[in-house]
């Protein structure tokens, strides 16, 4: 798998059969930047799910003379993600994101309870 390419279809298919979440990260490498990445769990022949990960990123515009950089296209490209420590990130940001989606939800619950028995009077 290490740094598979998925082409913009195959990426749409996949995003149609198993369902991604999308996490931007702030990566410290050199200097700060943004990164994408799509994961989701997909079932394994054995009945396991194992979580996948998948970098999104623009194409660069290079010069073909000098090979610089000079901007980029509006073309992205997808790469499956077997980098340990990306992986320990992103799953700590969606386990936490996953915690406090039940706090949110739990205080958004007690706050319907109290306002429904204030409406009703008790």
């Amino acid at each position: 798998v290490n740094g598979i390419e998925l082409n913009p279809p195959g990426f749409e298919k996949l995003f149609e059969e198993i369902e991604l979440k999308t996490i931007e990260l702030l990566i410290k490498h050199r200097k700060q930047r943004k990164i994408k990445i799509h994961t989701g769990r997909f079932p394994t022949a054995n009945g396991y799910y194992k979580r996948l990960f998948i970098r999104e990123a623009g194409v660069p515009r290079m010069d073909q003379e000098t090979l610089n950089i000079n901007g980029m296209t509006s073309r992205k490209y997808y790469e499956v993600c077997t980098n340990p420590d990306l992986i320990a990130h992103v799953e700590k940001k969606v386990a936490y994101e996953k915690e406090d989606g039940k706090r949110r939800m739990k205080k958004k619950m007690a706050d319907e309870k109290k306002t429904g028995k204030h409406k009703n009077g008790s």
